[in-house]
């Protein structure tokens, strides 16, 4: 019979988010191995909404978040968070009931191998958890969040530490991220959820689909002179703020023509807009898209920017996005976030990366900055032997542990715990 599975996450159509990203990518690996696998997303749309190469995808459209967090009016945007003060970080009541009534309607007809609830929001695993082969993929660390360790979400730790905890008693697996494995393995009270916990990383090590041939690629890069940058993803001021690199560029402009766009969300798009309207021939804000234009952006730009994460304490989080620059072969520009930022060891792995640490003298980092983009424009890596270096960075990684979890629960019938 067919292996088949079930995901539960946040938007994964028609624009994933960076935790859709990773699923699709899991899917992949998934289908290689055999097995099917379904989307139950809190997104838009209700009911079955389309159907793929790996499966479904169903959606409930009870959860809508709000991305574009800069602080435009301060009035109303801390009106808009006064009723979350009482159940952060649950948003959506609504969305756990109306997913786990989907549940019991599809437990029906799919004997499931597998249900797997995929962090953040806490929605998405709560939906999951009622289940008797509810896997926890911990893309996002509930306790573990640079996201949820400032500003007044700092004050709800022990309630974070609460939902975590229940959350981990009902989970047959608990799949982790590699870069929280410090974390969560010197606390003792973690101990007892060893024999049921693995970590895998990040999954996005894909080889990029080829939009455009590379002559076309090699022969338009030599007809323009000017120096293309993109980044992705989002950006926050007090750890992920891209201030420092925007002076970098601006500086090292005077030496390269250089154009860096930020395809970008979150709290700096004002940052990002006053760049582009001072100094519009090298910034622009590109706005936040979906990931196949990503990828064919990607495809067309000479170098991708990163910015690390300013981590303290056990929190070494990697953003997904490194990895699929470094699926991309691209030269890499990236900015040091700390001791704590788990994507230099990464790119100093990859090799064909310049890291720009802040606490070094700045005329120094821009003229680093401007022999790499003279020297590595049109360099790429060969796919296969990055493959071969972050082995564990492919999908099929993650894919192989979900299977062995099929394997042995195969013997249980999937049914929803009603507790």
């Amino acid at each position: 019979m067919e292996k088949r599975v079930l995901f539960i996450l946040r938007e994964y159509c028609p624009k994933p988010a960076p935790t859709g990203v990773c699923v699709q990518n899991v899917q992949k690996g998934l289908l290689n191995l055999g097995i099917r696998s379904d989307i139950l997303q809190f997104g838009e749309g209700n009911g079955c909404i389309g159907e793929n190469e790996f499966g479904k995808i169903y959606s409930i459209n009870s959860l809508k978040l709000d991305f574009d967090t800069t602080n435009r009016n301060t009035i109303s945007f801390y009106l808009k968070k006064i009723p979350l003060i009482f159940k952060w970080p649950i948003y959506s009541y609504k969305a756990i009931r109306n997913c786990k009534d989907y549940l019991v309607k599809m437990a029906l007809k799919e004997n499931y191998d597998a249900i797997i609830g995929v962090s953040l929001p806490v929605e998405t695993v709560f939906a999951a958890s009622n289940s008797n082969k509810f896997i926890f993929y911990e893309l996002d660390s509930i306790t573990n969040n640079p996201e949820y360790k400032r500003g007044v979400k700092k004050l709800y730790r022990r309630r974070l530490l609460r939902i975590e905890r229940a959350l981990y008693d009902k989970a047959k697996l608990i799949i982790h991220l590699e870069s929280n494995r410090e974390y969560y393995e010197k606390k003792a009270e973690y101990d007892k959820y060893t024999k049921k916990t693995v970590y895998a990383d990040v999954p996005n090590l894909v080889e990029q689909t080829c939009i455009e041939s590379a002559d076309n690629i090699e022969s338009r890069n030599a007809s323009e002179p000017k120096v293309t940058i993109a980044y992705f993803g989002s950006l926050f001021p007090d750890y992920r703020s891209p201030e420092y690199i925007i002076s970098v560029l601006k500086k090292a402009s005077e030496s390269v023509d250089l154009q860096c766009t930020f395809y970008s969300r979150g709290a700096c798009e004002d940052i990002i807009e006053q760049n582009e309207k001072d100094n519009p021939q090298v910034f622009s804000k590109g706005g936040y898209v979906e990931h196949e234009k990503v990828k064919r952006i990607i495809q067309r730009t000479d170098f991708l920017l990163s910015i690390g994460n300013m981590l303290t304490g056990d929190d070494y989080s990697l953003p997904s996005k490194v990895i699929e620059y470094i699926g991309s072969g691209k030269p890499i520009i990236h900015v040091r976030g700390g001791d704590n930022d788990s994507a230099v060891k990464y790119l100093d792995k990859y090799g064909l990366a310049c890291i720009i640490d802040p606490t070094c003298d700045f005329e120094y980092n821009v003229r680093s900055l401007v022999c790499f983009l003279k020297s590595k424009k049109g360099m790429s890596r060969c796919f296969q032997e990055v493959r071969e270096v972050f082995e564990n960075n492919d999908p099929l990684y993650t894919a192989k542990i979900v299977e062995r979890f099929i394997i042995n629960n195969e013997h249980k019938a999937f049914t929803i715990i009603d507790n």
